[in-house]
């Protein structure tokens, strides 16, 4: 019989078929990924990266990625949270959540993003899963601005503003002195870290230091503006006239098309010797000796040092017999026998605990047997009980003894002996001597 007679029957079992085996089902989790701007961009241009996640399952805390670190640009995620939303794919209904990421390229020619790694959690029908996920690989098309010179550091900005400051010595400058010069840019649609460093060298009979930058960024109506702020401090080493330089500062203006320029003028400066420093004979160690100390104060001070390491050590060499001495009667005092008594005890060591113990009780009953009206012995079946324990133990050469009970028992009979000698004659007996 053919499947045309059985026409009813082939319809049933392709219904069951279709019910048993859909054709897909609908992914949890969906990651999309596109740019802002299209290609092609500037170079210093800010490029937004969206990475997009679709879920129709509850995310437990927030995602967590993986950037990849480039040598061409700078990349790393907008600061601030998701956009958060919800979109229907197959009548299914997903939760969306996209980030930015904002990636400034550094020179021209295609730049390859490698794809953002992605981990999050999610929890469904009260189960917990971990989920590694990736955004998709990424080529740019990155050009340079007509007029930029090759490998310059550029950045591409509507608004760049920028100030500098100026901190002189009040009067002359002199030899020593410090002269600060402090620039401060700020851009919209830059972070703060994409900012070019100021262009600064060393000048001869200048020595230059460039402070770390402070860089911030914020938020203001949905625009990011950066700003960067570094100080130049020009020490003076040497007399002379030196024209500190005027800096220039180029960024690309993307709205007017053009190459912008911003000037921060220089200073002629002229650095003197005073006259208590002496005649100015253009050696930068002699100019600077008078800020720090002369050659004569030098070498007073270091007589007075020598004088003084003389003195110690005949000072010691007198004094060593009388030192030793009293070390040595310091330990066989006894606090000091029963001090290595219980460092024996702690480092369960039985050979030496029961060593110091022979030491520091006979130190005690001659101690005691000087004081009269107190008994010789005090019977303590903790501590008499501790010592069999560890005679055994010296005897019979067991390597499981621990000294935790002995140090207890001593101390518990070190206490009660004080306290008799407190309770029958008013005062404590000799034990700390």
């Amino acid at each position: 019989m053919t499947c045309h007679n059985r026409y009813p029957w082939c319809v049933i079992v392709y219904l069951l078929l279709a019910l048993c085996c859909p054709v897909s089902a609908a992914e949890p989790v969906i990651v999309r990924t596109s740019v802002e701007p299209v290609n092609p961009v500037w170079v210093g241009q800010r490029v937004s990266v969206f990475v997009q996640i679709l879920t129709r399952v509850e995310l437990e805390g927030t995602p967590r990625f993986d950037i990849p670190d480039l040598d061409s640009a700078i990349f790393l995620k907008f600061p601030g949270s998701p956009l958060i939303g919800s979109e229907t794919i197959d009548g299914q209904v997903y939760v969306t959540r996209r980030y930015e990421f904002l990636l400034y390229p550094r020179k021209e020619g295609v730049l390859t993003v490698p794809a953002i790694g992605l981990r999050l959690t999610t929890l469904e029908a009260e189960v917990t899963k971990e989920q590694t996920l990736a955004s998709g690989d990424l080529e740019v098309v990155v050009k340079r601005p007509a007029g930029a010179l090759p490998g310059q550091v550029l950045i591409t900005s509507s608004r760049v503003d920028v100030k500098q400051t100026w901190s002189l010595p009040d009067g002359d400058i002199q030899v020593g002195a410090a002269i600060k010069r402090t620039i401060r840019a700020e851009a919209s649609d830059i972070l703060g870290i994409a900012l070019a460093p100021v262009p600064a060298d060393d000048m001869g009979g200048l020595k230059l230091y460039r402070s770390d930058p402070s860089i911030d960024e914020s938020v203001n109506r949905g625009e990011l503006v950066g700003s960067r702020s570094e100080t130049l401090t020009y020490i003076c080493v040497r007399p002379g006239t030196y024209s500190l330089p005027t800096l220039v500062y180029t960024w690309w203006d993307p709205v007017d098309d053009q190459i912008k320029k911003v000037q921060l003028p220089g200073k002629e400066i002229t650095v003197v010797l005073t006259t208590a420093l002496g005649p100015a004979n253009g050696n930068p160690v002699g100019s600077l000796e008078a800020v720090g100390l002369s050659t004569r104060m030098k070498v007073v001070l270091a007589g007075i040092g020598a004088v003084l390491v003389i003195v110690l050590i005949l000072a010691w060499r007198r004094l060593r017999g009388p030192v030793r001495s009293w070390w040595k009667r310091q330990e066989q005092t006894e606090p000091a026998k029963f001090r290595r008594c219980l460092e024996a005890c702690r480092g369960n060591q039985p050979h030496a605990a029961y060593s110091a113990y022979t030491s520091w009780n006979k130190c005690v009953q001659e101690k005691i047997a000087k004081t009269p009206g107190i008994k010789q012995q005090i019977h303590d079946e903790d501590l008499n009980a501790a010592i069999v324990e560890l005679q055994y133990t010296i005897v019979e050469q067991r390597g499981d003894w621990t000294g935790d009970d002995l140090a207890r028992a001593l101390l518990a009979a070190r206490r009660a002996r004080r306290q008799q000698c407190i309770l029958h004659i008013g005062q404590l007996c000799p034990l700390n001597h």
